[in-house]
């Protein structure tokens, strides 16, 4: 009871000096003894009454790095060296951690002025010490990162005053820290000018921010930068904390790369060119070669003479193939490859395929026998010619890599499962019982320029017409595999959808009507304009005993020369020649018929570039018809007829 009036009493008199105390306390000098509130001992964690109230309760509870320093303030406020005291320190909790205090207390004096009583109050501190640490923790961690990150890290003000930087914000510049935050954000940053800078500062929002900018460092120089920065509120003012990099090197290098990217384009551009000269190059003379070969076959020959017309023939068809696979392979390689989607015959494309191979197949001596599924559809969309070039390819491969025995062709109608109703699709089969595939060898031989490990000799070919068959299947929609064993013969399969476009599903009918009648046929006249001699012989030769009168121009200016609107029923017109070529000259004769408001005169051109753009290229110039050389005298012919059976239309 006397301990409870003795802590009123001291609370009461404590009261009197610093009022709104928390955990009140006090302690009398000559006695020891000293009065603790309910508060003070909540503060840690005891209940009333639980400790003594002994001068020494309070000091064994001092962290030992607080105990001297605290005891001194309190001893020098009992000897009244000091009237009131104001200290912090930590006592250690009921749980064993410590609590950190504020004290704010003073001297207590009798009538004679003495100090009768020390008295103080502690306000727990504990969370307010623990958010500063935490905070001088996050400032070091931000420091440390700041000094160790590799980008220039600067703060500002949003008058552009340089507020602190890191080191490496001193290296890149090449100032020292003092030097630096002296300066301005406008003194160094140079990609814009001054009252720019002061504008964006302005009306700079709180958020993250990135720019490309140009700094200048002391000696003058100046460099690309990359800009990463945040603006945020600190006290009331607008600051902004930037990391910048120099981009020097970022830039050497992507300018390096796309100048290794030109280089890789003109190099490419320069295959292509190669590419399409070789292409015209080789070709020009293969016309001549291989029409004169067939003008000759027209001829009466001996046994002899045919088989070596039918050698050359068939040599000539090799290089042909040869050049055809190089360009094939460098438009897939450019993905510049292009199908044209039409309707055609399964049949009937497989009918031309086997009329192509078969004097190639028979100089063999080998056997060549074609099957025609009952269900074939009659008509499907794809690209019939690339589909023609798959067929051939495979077909070459099987009379290259067979020496007795026989080749098979097969076509049958197959029924995709996601096959949109009514569009069938299309598997061919060439089988032949030559040397085989070795397994491994199974799905490389699909890869370009690769071959498949024959035994004795060096492989055959070129490595490209399964890598082409491969490229041409997929870009169809479809699929090819093979199946062979060594010794016994291949089996290559293909797989084509029907693509989208106009269609029917039917299957083959049992007999087809008889074509018409032919149209009465009459003379046309038809102006052939081509520089080369050899090419203008042959292409007479084709026409001799066709129903057409010709009249010759060695040059497009030669050609207009000799054109005026309705005097030829048709124009055979070369791409390549000399003054004017074949493109500006039919370009030309358009713009004679439109002055003059006639028909168009149908213009076929001819050409020894293979490539689509030629072709693309031609048909912009007013062309209707394109051929690449070498060109086969039937192939002429139907072009030719092909023109008079469209109907003609003006412009």
């Amino acid at each position: 009871m006397a301990a409870d009036c003795r802590r009123r009493d001291g609370e009461q008199d404590f009261a009197k000096v610093l009022p709104q105390t928390d955990g009140v306390w006090n302690w009398t000098p000559d006695t020891g003894q000293t009065c603790l509130s309910v508060r003070w001992m909540e503060q840690l964690g005891f209940a009333p009454g639980e400790l003594p109230l002994a001068a020494d309760t309070c000091t064994k509870r001092l962290h030992p790095d607080d105990a001297a320093r605290t005891l001194q303030v309190m001893g020098d406020c009992a000897q009244g060296k000091i009237a009131s005291f104001t200290v912090e320190y930590r006592l250690r909790h009921k749980d064993g951690s410590y609590r950190w205090m504020l004290c704010r207390g003073g001297a207590l004096r009798d009538a004679s002025g003495r100090v009768a009583r020390v008295a103080g109050a502690n306000t727990d501190i504990t969370a307010q010490k623990e958010a500063e640490q935490a905070l001088r923790e996050s400032e070091a961690r931000f420091r440390l990162l700041s000094q160790n990150t590799p980008d220039a890290v600067f703060l500002h003000d949003m008058a552009g005053n340089v507020l602190d930087v890191n080191d490496h914000a001193c290296l890149m510049l090449g100032y020292d820290k003092e030097a630096l935050t002296r300066l301005n954000v406008a003194d160094f940053e140079v990609s814009c000018p001054v009252e720019a800078l002061r504008d964006i500062w302005a009306n700079m929002q709180p958020g993250p921010f990135r720019f490309e900018g140009l700094a200048r460092r002391a000696d003058g120089t100046t460099f690309p930068t990359e800009i990463h920065g945040v603006a945020f509120v600190e006290r009331g003012r607008t600051l902004s904390l930037v990391a910048a990099r120099d981009l020097t090197l970022r830039k050497q290098y992507e300018a390096s790369l796309a100048e290794a990217r030109d280089a890789a384009m003109a190099a490419n551009r320069a295959k292509t060119e190669f590419l399409a000269n070789m292409s015209h190059e080789i070709r020009t003379p293969m016309h001549i070669i291989l029409g004169m070969a067939e003008l000759l076959r027209e001829t009466a020959l001996a046994p002899g003479q045919a088989r070596y017309l039918a050698s050359l023939e068939s040599a000539g068809q090799v290089l042909l193939h040869l050049i055809n696979d190089i360009l094939d392979i460098s438009q897939i390689e450019a993905q510049k490859l292009e199908l044209r989607p039409q309707c055609f015959d399964p049949a009937a494309l497989v009918g031309q395929v086997r009329d192509m191979m078969a004097v190639a197949v028979e100089e063999k001596g080998l056997s060549f026998s074609v099957r025609l599924d009952a269900g074939l559809p009659a008509v499907m969309v794809n690209d019939p010619d690339r589909v023609r070039q798959v067929l051939l390819n495979l077909l070459w491969n099987a009379v290259k890599f067979t020496t007795s025995g026989g080749i098979t062709l097969e076509a049958a109608r197959v029924d995709a499962p996601d096959a949109s109703p009514g569009a069938p699709g299309l598997r061919l089969a060439v089988t032949d019982t030559g040397v085989g595939i070795a397994p491994e060898d199974c799905d490389r031989i699909f890869a370009p320029f690769t071959q498949a490990r024959r035994a004795g000799g060096r492989p055959a070919g070129t490595g490209l017409g399964l890598a082409i068959c491969k490229s041409l299947v997929e870009r169809m929609g479809g699929a090819i595999s093979v199946a062979s064993v060594p010794g016994q013969g291949s089996r290559f399969t293909c797989t084509l959808p029907s693509l989208p476009g106009e269609g029917r599903d039917a299957s083959r009918p049992e007999s087809a009507a008889a074509p018409p009648p032919p149209p009465p046929v009459r003379r046309r006249r038809l102006l052939l304009v081509e520089d080369s001699l050899a090419n203008r012989e042959m292409v007479r030769l084709f026409l001799e005993n066709e129903p057409y009168d010709i009249v010759v121009a060695d040059t497009g200016v030669a050609a207009l020369a000799q054109f005026a609107p309705g005097r030829f029923d048709v124009v055979l017109m070369d791409m390549e020649m000399p003054e004017m070529d074949g493109c500006a000259a039919t370009e030309a004769i358009r713009r004679l018929e439109a002055a003059s408001g006639t028909w168009r005169t149908p213009v076929l051109m001819l050409s020894a570039h293979a490539f689509a753009n030629y072709e693309r290229k031609a048909l912009a110039a007013g062309c209707d018809a394109f051929l690449t050389k070498p060109v086969r005298k039937a192939t002429l012919l139907d072009a030719l007829h092909g023109m008079f059976a469209a109907p003609r239309h003006g412009d």
